[in-house]
């Protein structure tokens, strides 16, 4: 292949990549903004499978910029608590920033440790996590504390996603070995029984994406 014919076909080859990166933000863009017209329906779903209104007292394992937290400390209202945990320094500062930029007072955060959640004993009427279990090195230390937090009959849901062939080529590191990135339902289930914990009724397609599982003690 002479030159000219080489350096056609590595232009076009970069044209094509460039092309492809342009529609992959495009389509994280959309589903970004899809993503922000619907949390408002998606936690009123969770709160409502929760057993959650105004005055009652909720956490969120891993709170992530805090945008989720927001929606369920409006739902929850003023006389009601929302804490957020978090393990960073940038996490907290977000979480706390927009609490602040939504004109929210009831949502609160915390440091949380690699084992334990920091949350308050009996603080809550409910406790939930999104997108986290599968991120836990050590499970069983993070449900017992928060099994602590929990007053008598509340409810912990968790919403995460079944590996699929994609998510096992960014497994996290340090974390049990369950076939992939996710965590299956029925593995869920297994470990949640181990650790005091019974489903609370059957598990539930949340979106195109997640599941959602709630357990009581």
């Amino acid at each position: 292949m002479t030159w000219p014919r080489r350096r056609r076909l590595l232009i076009s080859l970069l044209a094509v990549g460039a092309c492809l990166v342009i529609v992959g933000l495009g389509a994280g863009l959309v589903l970004h903004a899809l993503d922000e017209r619907q949390r408002p329906e998606r936690v009123r779903h969770l709160a409502d499978a929760l057993g959650l209104g105004p005055g009652d007292t909720v956490a969120e394992i891993g709170a992530g910029d805090g945008r989720m937290a927001v929606e369920m400390a409006r739902i929850v209202g003023p006389k009601g608590q929302v804490i957020a945990t978090e393990v960073g320094d940038g996490q907290l500062a977000a979480i706390a920033e927009a609490a602040r930029r939504a004109g929210l007072s009831n949502l609160s955060v915390v440091r949380a440790g690699e084992r334990d959640s920091n949350l308050p004993p009996g603080c809550c009427d409910a406790v939930y996590m999104q997108r986290v279990y599968h991120h836990l090195a050590d499970p069983a230390s993070v449900i017992a504390s928060i099994g602590r937090a929990l007053r008598p009959d509340a409810r912990l849901a968790i919403l995460d996603f079944e590996p699929g062939w994609i998510g096992n080529l960014t497994t996290p590191r340090g974390v049990p070995d369950r076939g992939g990135h996710g965590v299956p339902k029925s593995m869920l289930l297994d470990e949640m029984k181990r650790y005091g914990f019974q489903p609370a009724g059957p598990i539930e397609e949340f979106d195109s994406e997640l599941y959602l599982a709630i357990f009581r003690r």
